[in-house]
């Protein structure tokens, strides 16, 4: 997810301008139905499936704003730099004694 806004990044500085929003889907999502318009899901919040969380977040659709993809779309590089310790409490102490939390949606 990290290298996809990467692109998005890239392409924004090509064109000089930046997305106001940005939408993550995963590949092996199936709709339904047909996706909200954007018009109506506020710009102020990050818009998440319900259900299948996992102890955390859905991570299967979102609707961010740009600041907010900025974040939430880096999760992984939390993990891999180490800059998750200083989120989760379980690993900043060194021990794990719930590993059902340990998931990328609990990061989100």
């Amino acid at each position: 997810i990290s290298r996809c806004l990467g692109l998005v990044s890239a392409h924004e500085k090509r064109l000089g301008v930046q997305y106001q929003r940005i939408i993550q889907s995963r590949i092996d999502l199936v709709w339904l139905a047909p996706h909200p318009p954007l018009h109506m899901l506020s710009p102020d919040s990050i818009w998440i499936p319900s259900e299948e969380d996992y102890g955390g977040l859905n991570d299967r659709h979102a609707v961010f704003s740009r600041a907010a993809a900025d974040v939430c779309m880096r999760r992984w590089d939390y993990i891999l730099d180490g800059r998750v310790l200083k989120i989760d409490r379980q690993l900043a102490q060194g021990v794990v004694r719930d590993p059902y939390w340990q998931n990328s949606e609990h990061y989100l």
